[in-house]
């Protein structure tokens, strides 16, 4: 699991260091206060803090897709006058059900024009980079492309957008659908 942003040794040496906190607890059975010194956590280590995010995810009702690490973007600064690029998953969204290994994806595309690979930089001028669970990256020169070989079952689909250069606009997004086996018919 990539968790951005967070050195487990930095947060144990925090919570280590750091006396136990008062936490105001409401008693609901006679509505008056009482106060809790325990602490709210104790003994960090690199091991329970993956334990303890895994819980918040639990809790949340989240998912992370553990087979499918992606590195932190690099956010450009939008030049002046312009405005950052961005799309929308038309086809899939989140949550469908697609029959098969083959799905048609279609993005509609906002304040960007498809440009070819290789060129000039041009803000706002650029293609998709894509990727699902099993393959490796796809680029992509238009607003659909056929993307073939999904396995059976939960699948995640990422497409980030890319400079002509493939440097990142800083918008990257994923959804999860379902992949169904098709069987045949006697």
């Amino acid at each position: 699991m990539h968790v951005p942003n967070v050195d487990p040794e930095v947060v144990a040496d925090a919570v280590n260091k750091t006396p136990a906190e008062t936490i105001p607890v409401l008693n609901t059975t006679n509505a008056t206060k009482t106060t809790n010194t325990t602490p709210v956590v104790k003994n960090v280590t690199r091991t329970n803090v993956s334990d303890l995010i895994k819980g918040i995810e639990n809790k949340l009702n989240l998912t992370v897709n553990e087979t499918e690490s992606e590195e932190p973007l690099d956010i450009p600064e939008i030049p002046e006058g312009e405005v950052r690029p961005d799309f929308e998953f038309k086809y899939p969204q989140e949550g469908t059900r697609v029959k098969g290994e083959v799905v048609s994806l279609t993005l509609r595309i906002l304040n960007f024009t498809i440009g070819r690979m290789g060129e000039n930089v041009t803000w706002g001028e650029g293609h998709f980079h894509v990727r699902t669970q099993n393959s490796s990256l796809i680029e992509m020169e238009r607003s659909t492309k056929t993307l073939r070989g999904l396995q059976p079952g939960e699948q995640y689909i990422t497409v980030e957008m890319v400079m002509n250069n493939h440097s990142s606009y800083g918008v990257r997004k994923r959804i999860k659908i379902e992949a169904q086996t098709v069987t045949a018919k006697r």
